[in-house]
């Protein structure tokens, strides 16, 4: 199933994520969530309206999202910087998402678009983000940067790594 929703600043973003939520307690579906707007590597993502929402503060919205479909949200944020979503994960918190895709740097539209077309149209046809499809969405060609494919067990490695070698 596929919806579209359009918002024009956080506050109808939050309203979106939770109806999901409740969708998602009365479903066993496990949706991908694609959030597109303009991102910044520190700010956040803007919305039309001007509205900012802070990367720790997306993660808090995503959460109980996550919850809802017993941990299996992916999140594709397709915004310049997208990937930066992954610092505002919290370590003492539950997991915002299963796994995040996003862009690790500024990027232009056609850029953006020519990647997740392609990544798009595997999942569509295949049902579920393949590793041909993420594999394809890493190596994509950008100007600068590339593309992000994290999941949370992932990241919890690297921040455990990372202590234990500091």
């Amino acid at each position: 199933v596929l919806e579209v929703f359009r918002c024009d600043g956080v506050a109808g973003f939050r309203e979106i994520v939770a109806r999901l939520v409740i969708e998602a307690e009365r479903s066993l579906h496990h949706p991908l969530l694609h959030i597109e707007c303009h991102g910044s590597e520190t700010a956040g993502l803007e919305f039309a309206d001007g509205s900012i929402v802070s990367w720790q503060e997306l993660m808090s919205v995503l959460r109980p999202l996550n919850v809802a479909t017993e941990l299996g949200l992916i999140v594709v944020v397709a915004a310049c910087w997208g990937g930066s979503a992954i610092d505002g994960v919290n370590l003492t918190q539950p997991a915002p998402c299963f796994a995040l895709i996003g862009p690790s740097h500024g990027l232009w539209s056609n850029e953006l678009f020519d990647a997740l077309r392609v990544f798009y149209l595997d999942v569509t046809l295949v049902r579920t983000p393949t590793n041909n499809a993420i594999e394809t969405l890493i190596n994509a060609p950008l100007e600068v940067g590339g593309f992000l494919v994290v999941s949370m067990r992932e990241w919890f490695m690297r921040v455990v790594v990372g202590y234990l070698n500091n």
